[in-house]
């Protein structure tokens, strides 16, 4: 069992006014096999259509590199403060 210095960080997507939850449907499957806890929050949006319109992530890519690169500075900083 890994303590909490060895796991992967938490990562909790909010969406935004014109999304939903399901925007990040690209991103956690990837995250997920990678170790981290993934959690999308799921709020009220305007209308059925509407929120099929919104839920294009133009680049999966991209975003996962920027998660990374912040989960990988997380764990940079808590084995630092551990030392």
């Amino acid at each position: 069992m890994k303590n909490s210095m060895d796991a992967e960080p938490s990562i909790v997507f909010a969406h935004g006014i014109w999304a939903d939850g399901s925007c990040f449907q690209k991103l956690i499957p990837t995250l997920r096999a990678e170790g981290h806890e993934m959690i999308a929050t799921q709020y009220g949006s305007d209308t059925p259509k509407g929120n099929v319109d919104a839920t294009m992530l133009s680049h999966p890519k991209q975003v996962l590199d920027v998660i990374r690169t912040a989960a990988a500075a997380v764990l940079r900083s808590a084995a630092a403060q551990a030392v």
